[in-house]
């Protein structure tokens, strides 16, 4: 982990290296969308062409249930700077976050310090801004210091309240571009957006496969589950979140095992900081005397282990936009049932790459189900279709090179690759 203390010190830069310098900031390195996302860029970006790294607002948390969910080691495997500012960590970069940050004039004026210090240094071209606050932060920051700044948005529910209406107004107009994942979110983007000029792009996450690092007899014995002996599990990976569904996943469980008690059912996910959302999901469970039937776990290592043990999975969303979780089973050839949200009807056709069912209906998932376990042949089809998708479309190189062609747009040069260079030079 690389802290403010050293962030000036931690690369040099050689006068000779002509790479486009693109800086992606971050709120914090916790687990989710916007991480993973950048992960799969950081493994994928042309590293002859782009001179790359990523930065936090905030320092790594001291908390050991937190650490565990850190997205820090996997960048500094790849060689990519893992720097950050300094300032102190909270588990969610929320809107409410925002305010308190907004409501301290030093606070974030020492922030936008910090993040135009750090680009001067280090002589930043384009900058790719995620989470409400260092979208905030990096809006200013590239006005001050004249460079180009892509605002990574799934949706804008953050910036919709009143108190917070004029920021993120102000945020996204000082944009340069933005960037989403769906064309559902890009519409809600466009309609919200005062502004019509910001140019919005849909670049759909590309996701590495899932590969497995542990056999599926100690992921399932890590997981703690009752005896395989031939039971189909009914899985949903996505944080434990009201908007994500489990409750309605849960009462999709109910009802199902009421005619085949053999299912067991599992939610991998962290609380973050919706412990009291946990909390009533075990209390259901135990009032529907479900201990043995219905799991919620937490799984600290390679999320490639999980997809082994899941037979088909369900991602319940009531809000949503385009969902790793998705991507990963459709990665995995899984057969999926996935609610009729954000960007999830974009990548699942019903009937041709899953099925799809309305949110907030737990009938309708467990008819969806039920219909997959009576029907093999078909959950073997969707599942076969799903993953030939996911090759042609939703893959890191995908990603990267629509993402590497925005950035060289906006830092107003192009610098061709060594393998393209020897090929413009063979044509001539």
């Amino acid at each position: 982990m690389m802290t403010s203390a050293c962030v000036n010190a931690a690369r040099t830069q050689d006068p000779t290296d002509n790479r486009i310098r693109a800086l992606s900031v971050v709120y914090n390195f916790f687990l989710g969308g916007h991480e993973n996302r950048l992960l799969a860029l950081a493994r994928t970006i042309d590293r002859s062409v782009f001179n790359y790294s990523v930065l936090s607002v905030t320092v790594e948390s001291e908390d050991p249930v937190e650490r565990t969910a850190s997205m820090r080691p996997p960048y500094i495997e790849l060689g990519i700077p893992v720097e950050d500012l300094g300032e102190k960590p909270s588990v969610d970069p929320n809107p409410a976050r925002l305010k308190r940050v907004l409501g301290s004039t030093s606070h974030v004026w020492r922030i936008i310090r910090k993040l135009v210090k750090y680009i001067r240094q280090h002589r930043i071209e384009v900058i790719d801004a995620h989470h409400t606050t260092a979208m905030f932060a990096a809006v200013i920051a590239g006005r001050i210091t004249g460079v180009p700044v892509i605002l990574s948005s799934y949706h804008v529910r953050n910036w919709a309240g009143a108190a917070m209406w004029l920021p993120g107004q102000l945020t996204f107009a000082g944009s340069s571009s933005v960037v989403t994942d769906s064309h559902e979110r890009s519409r809600d983007i466009r309609h919200w957006l005062k502004r019509k000029s910001v140019p919005i792009h849909v670049v759909p996450t590309g996701i590495c496969y899932p590969q497995p690092e542990r056999s599926i007899d100690d992921v399932w014995s890590m997981l703690n589950l009752p005896q395989r002996q031939g039971r189909k599990v009914i899985g949903c990976v996505a944080g434990l979140i009201p908007s994500k569904g489990q409750m309605v996943f849960l009462e999709a469980a109910i009802e199902l095992l009421k005619t085949r008690p053999d299912l067991i059912f599992v939610c991998i996910g962290y609380s973050r900081q919706y412990v009291d959302f946990e909390q009533q999901l075990r209390e259901r469970i135990a009032s529907s005397d479900l201990q043995d039937r219905f799991f919620i776990r937490q799984y600290p290592h390679g999320i490639g282990d999980v997809w082994q043990v899941i037979d088909i999975f369900v991602h319940p969303s009531m809000f949503d936009s385009l969902p790793l979780a998705v991507l990963e089973a459709m990665a995995t050839s899984k057969p999926i049932v996935g609610t009729k949200v954000g960007g999830i009807p974009e990548v699942i056709e019903h009937e041709s790459t899953g099925l799809i069912v309305p949110p907030n209906d737990s009938s309708a998932i467990a008819a969806a189900v039920g219909k997959l376990l009576d029907e093999p042949s078909l959950a073997q089809r969707l599942g076969h279709a799903a993953k030939q998708r996911y090759q042609a479309e939703l893959t890191p190189q995908v990603m990267a090179h629509k993402l590497e062609s925005l950035y060289q747009q906006l830092a107003g040069r192009t610098v061709a690759s060594p393998i393209e260079s020897t090929e413009v030079r063979r044509a001539a």
